[in-house]
């Protein structure tokens, strides 16, 4: 994808409240019949990120993956940290 769509993935109330969120860069599409995936990272590459879509049931499903690196200042981390403790506190599992 050229360039590269730079988003914000963001964690919602059901109220839709935004609780977090985390800059994004999503690089790769996967298209089909169906609906696709995009998949993409934070700025640190530390936080993969992958979001399925449906366009039959309009429905979506968002995936992390955290590898933090080794040799890395805590206070870099905070904003994927911060994402991952609010999202255990989100009993409906909104995302957007």
């Amino acid at each position: 994808m050229t360039p590269p769509p730079r988003e914000q993935v963001a964690l919602r109330q059901p109220s839709r409240v935004p609780v977090a969120s985390l800059p994004a860069t999503f690089t790769h599409r996967v298209t089909s019949m169906d609906g696709g995936a995009f998949y993409g990272s934070d700025g640190t590459g530390s936080m993969r990120v992958r979001l399925r879509y449906n366009q039959r049931d309009l429905s979506d499903q968002l995936k992390f993956r955290f590898d933090p690196p080794q040799s890395v200042m805590p206070q870099v981390m905070v904003p994927e940290l911060r994402l991952i403790a609010r999202s255990g506190r989100n009993p409906a599992g909104h995302y957007v």
